[in-house]
């Protein structure tokens, strides 16, 4: 007979890949110890390469299947849907959440995934209806691992009648067994923490022009010559004028437990191929990131940052950001364990913010993030 607890002991003196996170997730479940097996399950996620999405779904899928009210393995599957562009898939999905934030009568969460999803589709169904009953049959036979790439069974014995509620432990990705035709014989790749930390700000550096002035300029020509001048000047330096939008960048501040940074994004080529080529040409993008240093992010604004913030106008008017398709994959989190009294939960956010270059800002308006109202963050703020 096989001592799973020696197995377990001995796995876990191994180095803690992803594969082996997921391999000591699947000892736990064969203990019957789901709880442990969704920790685990969830470790091995987060260290999986986005590469390997398939197997990231696979995971989720698995730990939705032990406990189907998982509100992250829920979140973790739309995201990367999302970035996928699978819209209908990610639909799916988010009906299934906005359901579980109603049977718990969070009902700003649930309102917040209607909008979401009215996004996503218009003609989406009325109030009330959140349930997608073809997704959650996915979900429970947990064997469709990709989107149109074939299929691949789990190894993982469930019984159906002791499915119970868990908690969430740290967020990695567990191995999903594949076939030995794969590459790399189906090895895990290891995510890196990479654009954790917002980028810095360089100063902008204004190109001079060196005038040569002829020895000898006589009547009109002197005058065109410093019509010309005069006509730069204002072109470049008067408000209103085509340029770039106007902020004191970067800001860095802190309030209450929340480290706040805005700086320009100044290399645009991170949103190649994902915003189009006219967008880029007429909007500035600013990056926003969101730390919490003792405590987490409200779930609301960790999963649609989005929808909680607004710029200010020079009057300290509050106008919704811009709208561009395609600029939300771009948002990156990371998550920690034993937070907030949580198994795992969000304390970083950073996010792409696109701004009209023809128009004036004086900051950003932050909801979702107090209690007391939006949290305003100005240029002068530092």
């Amino acid at each position: 007979m096989i001592d799973i607890d020696r197995q377990i002991e001995l796995a876990k003196r191994k180095p803690l890949t992803a594969e082996n996170l997921n391999y000591i997730g699947d000892l736990y479940l064969k203990k019957n110890d789901k709880q442990r097996a969704v920790a685990y399950f969830f470790e091995a996620s987060d260290k999986l390469h986005f590469a390997q999405k398939d197997k990231k779904i696979a995971i989720y899928k698995k730990i939705l299947k032990i406990s189907p009210v998982s509100e992250k393995a829920y979140i973790g599957i739309s995201e990367i849907l999302s970035k996928m562009g699978l819209v209908m898939e990610e639909k799916k999905f988010l009906h299934m959440l906005a359901q579980l934030y109603e049977s718990r009568g969070e009902s700003d969460k649930a309102s917040a995934l209607i909008a979401k999803i009215r996004e996503l589709d218009p003609h989406v169904i009325p109030d009330g209806t959140f349930f997608h009953r073809e997704a959650h049959k996915e979900v429970m036979e947990v064997g469709e691992v990709g989107e149109g790439r074939g299929k691949q069974s789990l190894p993982i014995e469930i019984n159906e009648k002791d499915l119970s509620p868990l908690n969430e432990k740290s967020m990695t990705d567990a191995q999903a067994p594949v076939p030995a035709s794969d590459r790399e014989e189906g090895k895990l790749i290891e995510a890196t923490l990479e654009e954790i930390l917002p980028e810095e700000s360089s100063s902008a550096t204004a190109t001079s022009k060196r005038h040569f002035w002829p020895r000898y300029i006589f009547g009109g020509g002197v005058v065109l010559l410093l019509g010309a001048i005069v006509a730069a000047v204002l072109f470049n330096f008067l408000p209103g004028t085509p340029g770039k939008s106007v902020a004191l960048l970067p800001v860095s501040t802190r309030v209450n437990d929340y480290e706040i940074t805005v700086s320009r994004l100044d290399n645009p080529a991170e949103l190649t191929g994902v915003i189009s080529e006219p967008d880029l040409s007429r909007t500035d993008f600013y990056v926003l990131a969101v730390n919490s240093r003792e405590n987490c992010v409200p779930d609301a604004f960790a999963a649609f940052p989005y929808n909680m913030i607004s710029l200010l106008d020079m009057k300290g008017g509050a106008t919704p950001v811009k709208p561009l398709e395609g600029l939300q994959k771009t948002t990156k989190t990371i998550t920690k364990m034993n937070v907030c009294g949580r198994d795992h939960a969000v304390v970083f956010v950073r996010m792409i913010v696109a701004v009209d270059r023809q128009k004036h800002y004086s900051g950003l308006a932050l909801n979702g993030l107090q209690n007391t109202g939006p949290l305003r963050i100005t240029w002068e703020s530092r």
